[in-house]
């Protein structure tokens, strides 16, 4: 990690929340560069102090986006491997049903899940009860609708899905 040199320690006040120690930075680079006979030499360790902090904000930035890219790495193989665990549990057990299923350190949960799926391009509305439209807008009420294709009634563009989601804790 790349340090303050001591001398110029005070010049990172200057962005603190602490108005005080703010006021004595601005201060005392107000001091390093009142007098024109050191102006020049004063000036010039500024502005390579400068570049120091620039170099510095480029290299924390730098670091951070590799660190983000690390740990979305890490989290897609945290998702893959969770995937395959949930995939043959689901070829392993699927027979028998299970909700819960204890592990010897982790438990693994499932739930049923339902929803509905609109294809909006191949529903024929004339034959969707207008309890099941929405007004105001051509789009369905998918709970109304969704009590419907429960009982069996089929709609062109219209699709109940079910499906097992896991968890595991």
């Amino acid at each position: 990690m790349m340090q303050c040199p001591p001398e110029a320690e005070f010049l990172e006040d200057l962005t603190a929340e602490d108005p005080v120690l703010k006021q004595k930075a601005q201060e005392q680079v107000e001091m390093c560069l009142v007098g024109a006979e050191e102006f020049d030499n004063n000036a010039d360790q500024i502005l390579t102090m400068v570049s120091w902090f620039r170099n510095r904000a480029k290299f924390r930035k730098d670091e951070a986006n590799r660190i983000k890219a690390l740990a979305e790495r890490d989290e897609k193989t945290a998702e893959q491997l969770e995937s395959y665990v949930y995939k043959m549990f689901n070829h392993v057990y699927s027979d028998q049903g299970f909700t819960k299923y204890d592990l010897p350190t982790h438990k693994i949960t499932s739930r049923k899940t339902e929803s509905v799926e609109v294809d909006y391009m191949l529903i024929d509305w004339d034959k969707i009860p207008p309890s099941c439209q929405r007004q105001g807008a051509i789009t369905l009420d998918k709970p109304e609708i969704k009590k419907l294709l429960k009982t069996n009634l089929k709609y062109s563009g219209v699709s109940l899905k079910t499906e097992r989601k896991f968890s595991f804790k």
